[in-house]
């Protein structure tokens, strides 16, 4: 009886969410919500991410992660900068059970729509993130294969504001190093002064599963 009574309220809801999120990604939006909710849940699949933002939107593609390998993931809004998205599964035979996933962009040349709660987006200043975060975090130096990474200890508010997932962030300089002292792969504080006068910004956004805290590269 439990069962049935919730279902007749679940439903409706759950066609809801599905309406309003494919609206949302086939209607030119102002913005689109990253969340390990929703389309992007733990259990969720290739199959489910159509339904969300419709097949013609949904492919699957060898997608590079770095030191030579590829990688082959489901990839949302293909070639479209302002709205791709890359998925990766877990289980990569059935499409389904999400590892990470990550919107990847040039932040001088693309306005990403993707954005998660706090505004972090495409092309965000590591200023503006510190200052979200509420503390200093630790980010590596440029010019290797995972340059600007940081997280997902950031020593403030984004270690938990995201639930069952974790945030890593990436960020490229757009001033031009006067020196070598940040590119390589040391760490660095996001307060450095001369990590500052780089004004790195993230081109890199990738929420991970915490049991898989490892899946973003």
């Amino acid at each position: 009886m439990f069962e049935q009574s919730s279902r007749r309220f679940l439903l409706p809801a759950l066609l809801a969410t599905v309406l309003a999120f494919t609206a949302t990604a086939t209607a030119s939006p102002q913005s689109l919500p990253l969340s390990c909710d929703g389309p992007f849940a733990r259990d969720s699949s290739e199959a489910r991410l159509k339904q969300y933002f419709s097949a013609r939107n949904v492919s699957w593609r060898s997608v590079y992660v770095g030191e030579g390998e590829f990688v082959k993931t489901t990839v949302l809004f293909a070639g479209d900068k302002k709205r791709e998205a890359i998925v990766y599964w877990l289980d990569r035979k059935h499409r389904r059970n999400i590892d990470a996933f990550e919107v990847w962009a040039d932040p001088t040349s693309t306005d990403s729509l993707w954005r998660e709660a706090h505004g972090i987006s495409i092309g965000s200043s590591l200023a503006s993130v510190e200052a979200i975060n509420g503390h200093s975090f630790t980010l590596s130096g440029f010019d290797w294969d995972y340059p600007g990474g940081a997280g997902p200890d950031y020593g403030g508010v984004l270690d938990e504001a995201f639930g069952p997932c974790v945030l890593k962030l990436f960020f490229t300089p757009t001033k031009p190093e006067t020196n070598s002292h940040y590119s390589n792969d040391g760490n660095f504080s996001s307060s450095d002064p001369g990590m500052r006068a780089l004004f790195p910004v993230v081109y890199r956004i990738g929420l991970v599963f915490r049991s898989w805290a490892g899946g973003v590269r």
